[in-house]
């Protein structure tokens, strides 16, 4: 699987949008609310591969990001910067220790 982030996604990794590789789930499918299907955005365009629709994966809804996408570190060496990053903010808004 191959994606590449949506420009404007609020994904700051500190890289440029740019292709990244990755490996996808293929035994399963979203299953959605009829009522709370479109309160989501998309992250990724799929270069190649399925993701959520055929064109797209990375859901963002507030904090979390649901993904079928794994992404290979080497692929986005800054991702898990940005992953820790993320949660330890979380952590400071939430006020958890």
């Amino acid at each position: 699987m191959v994606i590449k982030p949506y420009e404007g996604c609020d994904l700051d990794t500190g890289e440029p949008a740019k292709e990244i590789f990755c490996h996808e789930f293929h035994h399963s499918k979203p299953v959605w609310d009829k009522n709370e299907g479109k309160n989501h955005s998309y992250c990724y365009e799929v270069r190649r591969g399925t993701g959520i629709d055929g064109k797209s994966d990375g859901i963002r809804i507030h904090g979390l990001l649901a993904s079928y996408a794994h992404i290979h570190y080497n692929s986005s060496p800054l991702w898990v910067d940005f992953l820790v990053k993320s949660m330890l903010n979380y952590q400071i808004r939430s006020g958890l220790e």
